[in-house]
């Protein structure tokens, strides 16, 4: 015979077929109470409330892809708990869910082109004179950019800048990242408006040749990286 499973509790003897007579016991396991003395008391775990959090449901761009993220059951259920809920308009088409049932859920119904960016490179080969710098925003009015990405700005070290504009109130953010060494090589900077400012989050001057920003968006966080590579 194989096999034998044996589940005891308590001490004693007992007697299993085919199995000679066992002597076990269990003992209770005990915290050394100079440990428990010296034990701090867990401090509660830190949380973000739910009315400081965003969700955002992006229409599917898959071929052939008819679900959506969320329903408006959903939806509703999230809202109820305080979570601000943002739908891209038609995000619920090919699942038979109408932008008016998100809205009546709860849900903010945004048109694409509300967190649109527009993007552009430069490279700027050096941005060390003031005339460059001012050349700066007439790039970004010229072609209604969000956000420029420079390369060779070779600038030293890593800086924050403000533009002003010309006839305006209004002013670009510079950003620039670059070696400490002095080398003079390379470097990779932004030049943002007013509208991404807004949402900047963050941004990492990771080193000479790459820098990252990262932006809040209505559907989701948005990361655009600037790499400069060897030619």
């Amino acid at each position: 015979m194989s096999g034998v499973l044996l589940a005891v509790v308590g001490c004693g003897k007992t007697q299993v077929h085919g199995v000679s007579p066992l002597v076990y016991s269990v003992r209770g396991l005990k915290t050394y109470r100079g440990l428990r003395k010296d034990a701090k008391p867990s401090e509660p775990i830190k949380g973000i409330p739910y009315k400081n959090l965003s969700i955002g449901v992006p229409k599917e761009i898959w071929q052939n892809e008819r679900r959506v993220a969320l329903t408006p059951a959903v939806v509703a259920t999230l809202a109820k708990k305080g979570f601000s809920v943002n739908v891209e308009n038609g995000a619920g088409i090919e699942a038979k869910f109408r932008d008016e049932d998100f809205a009546s859920a709860g849900a903010k119904v945004l048109d694409k082109k509300e967190y649109e960016f527009r993007v552009y490179s430069w490279n700027v080969r050096s941005v060390k004179r003031e005339s460059t710098r001012l050349v700066m925003p007439m790039k970004m009015n010229r072609y209604q950019a969000d956000v420029l990405c420079l390369s060779e700005t070779r600038l030293n070290g890593v800086s924050e800048e403000t533009i002003p504009v010309r006839d305006s109130h209004n002013s670009y953010l510079f950003l620039n990242s670059f070696a400490q060494d002095g080398s003079g090589d390379h470097g990779v900077g932004f030049v943002i408006g007013i509208r991404v400012q807004k949402v900047l989050l963050a941004w990492d001057p990771a080193n000479p040749r790459i820098a990252r920003l990262r932006l809040e968006g209505r559907l989701s966080n948005i990361y655009i990286i600037d790499i400069v590579t060897l030619t």
